[in-house]
């Protein structure tokens, strides 16, 4: 450890400043993680504050900031917002506990780091709202997020965010207008990543290729210096093939300028990063920081919340689907909500649980926490069945402290019934004619493009990227799309829109159902792919995470509710989805070989209902 110190503390002397990012692998938590698979956060959250005091401890003075996590929106976590928000929450408590010992033996408090919220992977969504309103704003000391989309667009998101968290999205329950009259402050901003994705491994070897980069670095570098957020970390120094596809180093093989460094092996520096190291640093002191509502949260009580028996956890729903039956036309399940007190003294409050819970038969209880202490209160959940509708949640915890003010710790999730055991009704079928759209699609060919974004010609009612054909069966309702080749724009998939009637809606409550497979004839197994709708202004919404189709038909349905503003189109206001009208449904196709066949059946706009 003491090797470390000494490299940071030597980093920080020669002004760099040092952001470390927190994460453990699932199988060093002792008491265990959720069940799901994929990226999991420690299930006894004391287990997490352990550590994080260990390291505010240990590391005081030697780094300017902790982030917590990375990318929580997408799969680089697969916990819901509630359970990062309480994970957030219980590291900035053990790394303030941590410096809190230093600055005891030192008497100064020099040594405290900025604690900093995950970045966000994709523009703002429901997720990012769910982050917000459960408390992500009220402990994190800065803004996070990053950035892989075109260059022209990079001013468009950094907007979309600053909306986001300075006028639309909730903080702390109430409405940004309403708490900014009482307290608010500034919340200074950061790119921990950004990048240029559209350099594959054979361009990162040629001159083009690297100079298609730096220009990229260049672009977005001239808003950076305008829009002055805190600190914009560039991706990545060393040599990097993403997948063996995207080449995201800024250092090259000295031989041939692209692939995984070996130890030993001589680079050298790339046009991109020649120009951000003759740009410099971002002058922290002209900072533009972000005023939001509300106050920096210490509070010690933290609210989690495992689920049990007949619930499961489904992240794109921002909470969980019921799928125990009870009498009355509900649906159920049980789990735990557990109440944390990392403060160093007892503290007693009242448990209100929120929409849909009870805890043998209550609805509010009270509660009394040692220091230190995890109580489980086991809850039953339920939800009305007769329509597939999610329910809004949201349990608090309050108590008195420190006369006037007010312990209090919340926790938001959505319950949602069962939707396997309704029947489906088609509210729109995909299968119009092509000439009831026809304004729209030419209102979609002369969009404005980035400059490296492909254009599309009309193939019957599609538009289409060159070396994509399409097959229509109006008896099977599906459609067939042949890749023979991709777009002469470096690293683009091949691309479908079908342009929709005026008429169009895609309301909340609905969904977007359909099945999926790559066909025989492709030259792969498996390929990836993306379902979006493009909305008026040019933006493009989705639903993380990527598909993949295989030889076998797999299903796809998500709601309304779900679809967030992606990369790879325009970053207009507004930035809400159910704010936005719909007027194409666009498939990006990734396979890495050809040809591809993709098969789609069976699309359409559904309702759920009991039956």
């Amino acid at each position: 450890m003491a090797r470390e110190k000494d490299a940071l503390r030597i980093l920080r002397e020669r002004g760099w400043r040092i952001c470390a990012l927190v994460e453990w692998d699932e199988a060093s938590w002792a008491g265990g993680v959720r069940a799901g698979g994929g990226k999991r956060v420690a299930m006894d959250l004391r287990d997490v504050w352990a550590r994080v005091r260990a390291l505010g401890r240990d590391f005081a003075g030697c780094v300017d900031g902790w982030e917590i996590g990375n990318e929580p929106d997408i799969s680089f976590l697969e916990e819901n917002a509630e359970t990062y928000v309480a994970y957030l929450k219980a590291c900035r408590l053990g790394l303030r506990a941590g410096e809190r010992e230093v600055e005891g033996a030192s008497g100064a408090a020099e040594s405290r780091a900025r604690v900093v919220m995950a970045p966000l992977a994709l523009p703002p969504g429901p997720y990012f709202e769910r982050l917000w309103e459960t408390g992500a704003g009220a402990a994190t000391d800065g803004f996070n997020f990053h950035f892989y989309g075109y260059a022209e667009d990079f001013s468009g998101v950094y907007g979309q965010f600053r909306d986001a968290v300075e006028r639309s999205a909730k903080t702390g329950g109430e409405s940004a207008v309403e708490k900014a009259g009482r307290v608010s402050r500034e919340l200074p901003v950061f790119l921990t990543e950004y990048g240029y994705g559209l350099l594959d491994g054979d361009a990162g070897r040629t001159e083009e290729g690297r100079e298609r980069q730096a220009r990229w670095f260049r672009e977005v570098g001239a808003q950076l210096r305008e829009l002055r957020p805190e600190g914009a970390m560039a991706f990545v120094l060393m040599p990097y093939l993403e997948r063996g596809i995207s080449e995201f180093g800024l250092l090259m093989d000295h031989a041939n300028g692209g692939g995984t460094a070996a130890k030993g092996q001589r680079l050298r520096v790339s046009p991109a990063l020649a120009w951000l190291l003759a740009e410099g640093a971002m002058d922290g002191e002209n900072a533009r920081s972000w005023r939001v509502a509300g106050d920096v949260d210490e509070s010690a009580v933290v609210l989690d919340f495992v689920a049990g028996e007949g619930l499961e956890q489904r992240k794109s729903f921002l909470g969980y689907f019921a799928r125990g039956a009870t009498e009355g036309g509900r649906s159920s399940g049980v789990g735990e909500v557990v109440v944390y007190n990392f403060s160093e003294e007892r503290v007693a409050g009242v448990l209100r649980l929120g929409a849909g819970l009870s805890s043998e038969g209550r609805g509010e209880l009270a509660v009394t926490l040692e220091a230190g202490e995890r109580r489980v209160v086991r809850v039953r959940a339920e939800v009305e069945a007769a329509a597939f509708r999610g329910v809004r949640s949201e349990t608090v915890f309050s108590a008195g402290h420190d006369g006037a003010r007010s312990v209090r710790a919340r926790l938001i999730t959505t319950w949602w019934p069962d939707p396997t055991m309704m029947a489906e009704e088609v509210v729109f079928d995909f299968s119009h004619e092509g000439k009831t759209a026809d304004a729209v699609a030419e209102r979609l060919l002369a969009r404005w493009r980035a400059s490296e974004e492909p254009g599309l010609q009309r193939q019957g009612r599609w538009l289409v990227s060159q070396g994509v054909t399409v097959a229509e069966s109006a008896a099977k309702a599906a459609w067939t799309f042949k890749v023979d080749a991709l777009p002469e724009e470096p690293g683009r998939p091949a691309m479908v829109e079908l342009p929709l009637p005026e008429s169009f809606v895609f309301e909340p409550g609905t969904l977007l159902e359909f099945s999926h497979r790559l066909a025989e004839g492709s030259a792969e197994a498996e390929a990836w792919f993306d379902v979006y709708f493009r909305t008026e202004n040019g933006n493009l919404y989705q639903v993380w995470p990527r598909l993949q189709a295989a030889r076998e038909w797999r299903g796809y349905a998500e709601a309304a509710e779900n679809f967030t503003m992606a990369f790879f189109g325009r970053a207009k206001l507004p930035w809400r989805f159910a704010e936005n009208r719909p007027v194409a449904l666009v498939f990006f196709f990734r396979p890495e070989k050809l040809p591809a066949i993709f098969e789609i059946e069976d699309a359409a706009i559904t309702r759920r209902v009991a039956e």
